[in-house]
């Protein structure tokens, strides 16, 4: 997830937006955080709250790769100046679409709240699915290490046998499956949606935003 160093340690916007969902549940989901820094970070997050094992998950770590190549990428990094915009499961139990280094956070919030119609017009073709799985199968077939496979079966709960399970899920997805999961997940989700940042007079008068200022010292590392 995107992060602001300072001299209180790495910012996990991620974090802090779940821990201001939790505080501020019931109000806004949308929240300014105002840190110390120059520049914005995006983040937007869609709970799921899937099992390691589910399915759903295989396909949507492809939707993951298809939408942050074929859309994110052109559209928040190349055309509206950010330093780097992405799609990844987040821990088994949310979606999270970011953005760092963005010039331009409201425009990036609103090309993620758009989605779905943006997939409905260009839906996922099998070339575009096809270069997903490289990618997913280039970080799931690595070897592991001991570590590695112990927290697979002891902290995720999975065993070696449901990893090939969700490998052969991987491997048959078509195009049709993994868009139509992936717009299952975003119709009518409720997204949490986060700026980290300088102020931003435009949401001043916003009754949409919740503020919440971090002042230096409180961005130490976020457990």
């Amino acid at each position: 997830s995107p992060s602001s160093s300072s001299s209180g340690g790495e910012f996990d916007l991620c974090s802090v937006v779940q821990q201001c969902a939790t505080s501020c549940y019931g109000e806004t989901p949308n929240f300014l955080l105002e840190i110390p820094s120059a520049i914005h970070h995006t983040s937007s997050l869609i709970p799921t709250q899937l099992h390691a094992t589910h399915p759903h998950n295989s396909l949507l770590e492809i939707a993951s790769q298809v939408l942050t190549h074929e859309l994110l990428h052109p559209q928040i990094r190349e055309q509206g100046g950010a330093y780097d915009a992405h799609m990844a499961t987040y821990d088994n139990s949310m979606l999270m679409f970011s953005s760092y280094r963005d010039p331009s956070p409201l425009s990036t919030l609103r090309t993620i709240n758009q989605l779905q119609d943006s997939i409905q017009a260009n839906p996922f073709t099998d070339a575009q699915v096809a270069e997903a799985k490289l990618r997913v199968f280039a970080a799931i077939d690595a070897p592991l290490s001991p570590n590695q496979i112990g927290r697979y079966k002891f902290i995720g709960g999975v065993t070696e046998e449901e990893r090939l399970t969700n490998r052969q899920t991987l491997l048959n997805a078509t195009p049709q499956e993994v868009q139509d999961v992936l717009l299952q997940y975003l119709d009518d989700a409720l997204i949490l949606n986060s700026i980290a940042g300088p102020k931003i007079d435009a949401l001043d008068e916003s009754t949409d935003w919740h503020t919440v200022v971090l002042k230096e010292a409180q961005m130490a590392p976020i457990e």
